[in-house]
């Protein structure tokens, strides 16, 4: 017997022959993949249109939205300590006189720090007068100056366009006294009662509060204001609902809720209400 000669059993033979692919096989995998990549290029094309459905409008709202916590932040840095003054109206109607226009009363801000909004011919400047103006076909105009320019009289406000899609300008104004309590024990009887006192008209004092009702100082203080105040008066309050923590913990809630109590603050007395 031939050393060299193998002897194969019939299923050897048999996976011997199959160790390949048929032709039948392979144009069945190419029809196979032809068709997984129609499928997946049509879902990629219709996704694609679904994601590009009113793109317009999509970024026309994240346009309105960016403008309005720009003007938000800056008009909140103006009216809030430090930048605001004792005795003086941070946000207020003024006469201004834009280049090449008419003098017109319009929206004024002062902004001791500065701002971002704007670009500087060279260094920046402290002390920034901002005046805000709607122009037709123009939009929203930023008008600002310095006062430590030598010629800020003189010279009219330069000009930033913040976003030309807005054609006019309406705001309400409340004739109302912000007062800041910074001693909370020993009350400040004496102090408070004089402060009242220097606005005899007023009919309505609400405590506002960042905190939580159940964490700040709402509860401790509403006895002593009551006690200070005019008999006719109404006490309200204005702030975050009680809660376990002291912060919502997502951004744009707490921004809703911000901006509801600084509503309810200068808006119409709701929820619990003391009449002097």
């Amino acid at each position: 017997m031939n050393p060299r000669r193998r002897i194969f059993s019939p299923a050897a033979r048999c996976a011997r022959r199959r160790a390949g692919f048929t032709l039948l096989e392979i144009l069945l995998s190419l029809a196979l993949v032809a068709l997984m990549l129609v499928a997946l290029n049509t879902f990629v094309f219709s996704m694609g249109e679904l994601w590009g459905k009113n793109t317009d409008i999509r970024l026309f709202e994240q346009h309105v939205r960016a403008v309005t916590r720009a003007l938000d932040r800056e008009l909140r840095a103006a009216t809030l300590p430090p930048a605001a003054r004792a005795n003086a109206s941070p946000v207020a109607p003024q006469e201004i006189r834009p280049s090449g226009g008419t003098t017109d009363t319009l929206l004024t801000f002062e902004l001791p720090a500065g701002t971002r909004l704007i670009s500087w011919p060279g260094p920046a400047l402290p002390e920034v007068v901002c005046s805000l103006q709607a122009r037709q076909n123009e939009g929203l105009i930023l008008l600002w100056h310095s006062r430590l320019e030598p010629r800020f009289e003189a010279d009219p406000p330069r000009e930033t366009i913040l976003t030309p899609f807005v054609t006019a300008i309406a705001y309400d104004y409340y004739d109302t006294a912000l007062l800041r309590l910074e001693q909370l024990y020993p009350f400040p009887h004496k102090v408070f009662a004089a402060e009242l006192k220097k606005y005899p008209n007023a009919t309505e004092v609400v405590w506002c509060q960042d905190e939580p009702q159940n964490q700040g100082a709402w509860f401790f203080v509403q006895h002593y204001l009551f006690e200070n105040m005019a008999t006719g008066q109404k006490l309200g309050y204005s702030g975050r609902a009680a809660s376990a923590s002291p912060a919502v913990g997502y951004s744009h809630l707490h921004q809703d809720q911000q901006k509801a109590l600084v509503d309810g603050a200068f808006g119409r007395l709701k929820g619990f209400i003391l009449t002097k």
